[in-house]
């Protein structure tokens, strides 16, 4: 769409066949002072978003949308396209929609730069026609590393963008790897945490280990590697079951070590069905290349970051500290997402508060339980051995990790709800099983919210109730006299009443606790029987 070849865009090349223009800027010359109408109306029509609506309904997740450098508009043409900047005024605008139509479908589009400055390989989809000129000229390459710092600022906070392919099906040129270096080099100028894909020159296993050396160095890095059978020599123009053979026995085991040792940060860019003549010897061709698109399936998706059926998001919710560092946690949180998070933590705070100076608490929490002004007034914190007991620790703990939640999704611009759709599943450690489950049955910020509340509700009681078990055990110890043996008696009708009384009271504040935050509280409650089934798992 964006960087065309005669076998894409055959309408737009039909009319002229009888120059045999390749590349986009020989098409371009053709189109002579009809290129901007003739591409504008192209990319008008060619993708649409009722397109991205099926691929999703076909589970579709991701898209890779070569794009020539050109695109940048005029002040980013070299050589023929020059000539003809004003043709691409307005691509970006179209790439900005079709971004924003994957997005309304949960869709990653990967931009990938297919074609550079002088060309990248002999080939027309490379932008020129003839011999590759790019790794021999320091003008095109400046122009190139110009262009990546432009791409690279303009997506960088696109959250559907899953990341920038800086080349594709470059030449295994000497000066490659350090024109890599320098790529990589600008772009993380501009943003730290794109993924970037590096072409492997098709020689896979010499650049899986250069993506993973310079991993080291400029982070998120992913070798896209191509596939095709049908380009072949015609003497190995293979039947399907010897190219099937050839598959798992040579392919696979290279695409399974390339995988290693890139991180399993492999993508299979491109790959095709379609095989030469010789390999059908008098079957079905349809039948032949159905039955090998299946087999490269299979074995794909064993190797490959790309095909994500047998890769999932996982969220992972830990249990409590093993110290009182926790709190360092929770104030750098709210400090760096002040904006995001001030209202929700003020919330929860206030809720953790109240609770706390109800009576049947009031032994546990002696020193409140005022959370938010803990993280923005320092001074407040109480002693470490206040913030290091257990039914301090447990509720602050979820509460981080909701904070996190909160986020994610605020930091994405998505609801819960649609959060919650990119992961497949959610698990914990210990009592963050409730945590977990909170997460899993998010939908908008207000159930958010509102869940928040049971979540901290829950952890408050589950870790209080063995401090008020405690309280108890202390308190018929001093109920109790010792005799010089250690024997324990109860040695006066005082004392025994003494004990009843504490037996009552621990009786009854253990039902209104349970009242309160107990099963027959929320008996009419659908959301809390699986937060609160979570702790009996």
């Amino acid at each position: 769409m964006f960087c065309l070849e005669p076998w894409i865009a055959t309408e737009l090349y039909k009319d002229y066949q009888q120059h045999s223009p390749e590349a986009e800027c020989d098409l371009l010359e053709c189109m002579g002072d009809e290129a901007c109408e003739k591409m504008e109306a192209h990319w008008n029509s060619w993708l649409q978003r009722a397109d991205f609506e099926k691929m999703a309904s076909m589970g579709i997740n991701s898209v890779r949308l070569p794009v020539g450098y050109w695109v940048l508009g005029r002040h980013f043409t070299m050589g023929k396209y020059a000539s003809y900047k004003g043709v691409y005024d307005n691509a970006l605008s179209h790439i900005s929609r079709i971004i924003s139509w994957a997005a309304e479908f949960d869709i990653g589009v990967l931009i990938d730069i297919h074609a550079l400055p002088g060309g990248q390989n002999n080939d027309s989809h490379s932008g020129t026609t003839g011999t590759a000129c790019f790794y021999d000229n320091p003008e095109f390459q400046h122009l190139a590393i110009k262009c990546y710092g432009v791409f690279a600022h303009l997506l960088a906070n696109i959250t559907n963008v899953i990341g920038l392919q800086i080349i594709n099906e470059p030449l295994d040129h000497p000066q490659l790897e350090d024109f890599y270096k320098q790529a990589l080099s600008e772009i993380r100028s501009q943003t730290t945490d794109l993924p970037i894909y590096i072409g492997d020159a098709w020689n896979l296993t010499k650049y899986a280990k250069i993506a993973k050396e310079l991993s080291q160095q400029f982070g998120f890095i992913v070798v896209d590697t191509h596939r095709y059978w049908v380009f072949r020599p015609q003497k190995q123009q293979y039947r399907v079951d010897r190219l099937t053979k050839e598959l798992w026995e040579t392919t696979f085991p290279e695409l399974s070590q390339a995988s290693h040792e890139a991180s399993g940060n492999l993508v299979i860019g491109e790959y095709s069905s379609v095989l030469a003549n010789g390999s059908f010897d008098g079957e079905d061709p349809a039948e032949c290349m159905g039955k090998f698109a299946r087999e490269q399936l299979k074995a794909f998706d064993q190797v490959a970051a790309a095909l994500l059926s047998s890769n999932f998001l996982l969220a992972v919710f830990g249990g409590q500290p093993s110290s009182a560092d926790y709190i360092d946690e929770a104030k750098w949180l709210l400090n760096m997402y002040a904006p995001l998070l001030t209202d929700f933590v003020s919330s929860m705070s206030n809720f953790l508060e109240t609770q706390s100076q109800d009576k049947n608490f009031s032994q546990v929490y002696g020193c409140g339980f005022d959370v938010f002004s803990w993280l923005v007034r320092p001074r407040s914190i109480p002693d470490y051995d206040y913030i290091a007991l257990v039914p301090v620790k447990m509720p602050v703990t979820g509460l981080i990790q909701l904070m996190q939640v909160m986020v994610l999704f605020k930091t994405l611009n998505v609801s819960p709800g649609k959060l919650l759709r990119f992961f497949e599943a959610a698990t914990e450690h210990s009592q963050e099983m409730v945590t977990a489950v909170a997460f899993s049955m998010m939908s908008d910020e207000q159930s958010f919210y509102r869940i928040g509340f049971k979540v901290l509700g829950i952890l408050m009681l589950t870790s209080a109730t063995p401090c008020i078990n405690m309280w108890k055990q202390n308190a018929l110890d001093e109920a109790y006299d010792s005799d010089d043996s250690g024997v324990e008696v109860a040695n006066t009708p005082a004392s025994r009443a003494q004990i009843r009384d504490i037996e009552n009271a621990y009786l009854h504040q253990k039902k209104e606790l349970q009242d309160t935050w107990g099963n027959k509280f929320w008996k009419q409650d659908a959301e809390i029987s699986p937060l609160r089934g979570s702790l009996a798992v």
